[in-house]
């Protein structure tokens, strides 16, 4: 079992498993593809056991693991997950919270929130699909995507509307149900 070192700056890190090393084209693969077009090549390196998890970096908000629960070694690994499974878990109360500091309509206020309610999405972004599908998940990413369309009904423009129901449909991770429910086409 060996850590490899960052292969590329905010991209990857790789913890592989060394009894079944990764050729070089399943790493250039990984770190050359767009992060929504990986987790079909990363599910297969899982379960081939080429890998035990990768950790996508992005404004170090956010990290995503499938690791083998049974291996010793990734104890900090799990302890690490925990923690950002308790960060999912206050979520509701966080956006509660936001939404009562905008009742004001103050634009530059709007921003600020708006622009962190982002990174919390960016790091819902980093969970895997499965968990897409389970309870707390769904509902903090409903939730997530109902506030925020709250918050443009309020203070935003028609076309911010529309850029933000764009680049939801280009997350893969977001149920489309859910986009037409909050963000219903004219």
């Amino acid at each position: 079992m060996k850590k490899n070192e960052q292969l590329k700056d905010n991209i990857l890190e790789i913890v592989t498993n060394s009894d079944v090393p990764l050729t070089t084209k399943e790493v250039n693969d990984i770190i050359n593809k767009p992060r929504h077009l990986t987790y079909p090549r990363l599910e297969k390196l899982l379960k081939e056991k080429k890998i035990w998890g990768v950790r996508p970096k992005k404004r170090g908000v956010w990290v995503w693991w499938r690791i083998a629960e049974t291996n010793p070694e990734l104890e900090i690994i799990n302890d690490e997950i925990k923690k950002q499974e308790n960060k999912i878990s206050n979520l509701q109360i966080e956006l509660k919270k936001k939404k009562k500091q905008v009742i004001k309509k103050d634009n530059n206020k709007f921003k600020d929130v708006y622009e962190e309610l982002e990174e919390w999405y960016d790091f819902l972004g980093g969970l895997d699909n499965e968990q897409y599908t389970d309870e707390p998940y769904r509902e903090h990413i409903g939730e997530l995507v109902r506030v925020i369309r709250e918050l443009l009904d309020e203070f935003g423009k028609d076309e911010d509307i529309e850029e933000y129901r764009s680049n939801l449909e280009g997350e893969n991770e977001i149920p489309q149900a859910l986009i037409d429910e909050h963000f219903p086409n004219n």
